[in-house]
């Protein structure tokens, strides 16, 4: 039997914080790996560096912290799961 899951696209939300800028994956599901990804403009082809990684334990927000994020002018986010 093959089970097939389906997964919603990540809905991201952010945060300005002293410690860094946190990003919030509002939808975050259970034992899914998820990679937050950062880069200096908002193109699709360009070098996205690999910020931090979750897996959260339960349905639901999870959050990442990118402690660089006050090293850039601006900085565009992306969540993928690999």
């Amino acid at each position: 039997a093959v089970t097939v899951r389906w997964i919603a696209s990540p809905i991201l939300s952010g945060t300005a914080r002293p410690e860094g800028y946190e990003v919030a994956c509002l939808n975050a599901v259970a034992g899914v790996s998820y990679v937050l990804q950062a880069s200096g403009t908002f193109d699709i082809s360009s070098a996205w560096q690999s910020v931090a990684t979750n897996a959260p334990g339960v349905d639901g927000p999870i959050q990442f912290i990118d402690h660089d994020a006050s090293n850039y002018s601006s900085r565009f986010y992306r969540v993928v799961m690999p």
